[in-house]
This record gives structure tokens, sequence and C-alpha cells, in this order.
């Protein structure tokens, strides 16, 4: 994917509904709770559910976000484009989806 954003990842939230927002809240609670209990399966498969809500809004991701051996033309419309994000960007990500979508609300 080249890099059509400076360092910048791009989002598109008219594909999400106030479902989608409710259920991320939800899913965080779990996580945090599953990690607090230990219970990894649920951990796991409530992440695995945050990225697909994730890959909902990412309409590009910057090419030095990626591993040095990511493939050229990740969507990030499957989930496991997401694995290919350099160990910390997931975290920067997130919190840039929250950033735009907060930004976005104040229009």
């Amino acid at each position: 994917m080249s890099d059509q954003n400076g360092s910048k990842p791009l989002f598109n939230f008219t594909t999400t509904s106030l479902r989608d927002s409710n259920r991320m809240d939800v899913l965080n609670l779990t996580v945090q709770k599953a990690q607090r209990d230990l219970e990894i399966e649920a951990m796991e498969a409530a992440q695995v559910e945050i990225m697909g809500l994730i890959c909902k809004v990412v309409v590009f991701v910057p090419q030095d976000w990626l591993v040095d051996e990511a493939p050229d033309g990740l969507s990030f419309d499957d989930t496991d484009d997401l694995l290919w994000l350099q160990t910390g960007k997931f975290s920067e990500l997130v919190t840039a989806i929250a950033e735009a979508r907060d930004s976005g609300k104040k229009k």
C-alpha cells in the first residue's frame, strides 16, 4: 500500500453504527475483565471481534507502520492484515481511531 497521507492512517466512519460503537465499549470491558480473571479464551475472542470492528473503519495505514516483511496491497478489510503492524502500532491505531472519531463529533 503506497503512502497516501504522510504518516497518518485514514478512517471512514460512515460504515459504522451506534451498535458498533456500543459493541466496542462492551468488548473493551470484556477484555479488561478477561485479563483480570485470566480468561484467555474470552480475551482472545473479544480481541478478534475488536479487530473486526477496527477493520470496518480503517481505509489506509502508512507503510512505515508495518513490519518490513509486510506484503504490498494490504487493504485492512481483513483482520489478518492488522497482524502486519509493527509492535506498538496497534495501540497507536486504536488511539488514532478514537481521536478521529471524537474530532468528527465536534464538527
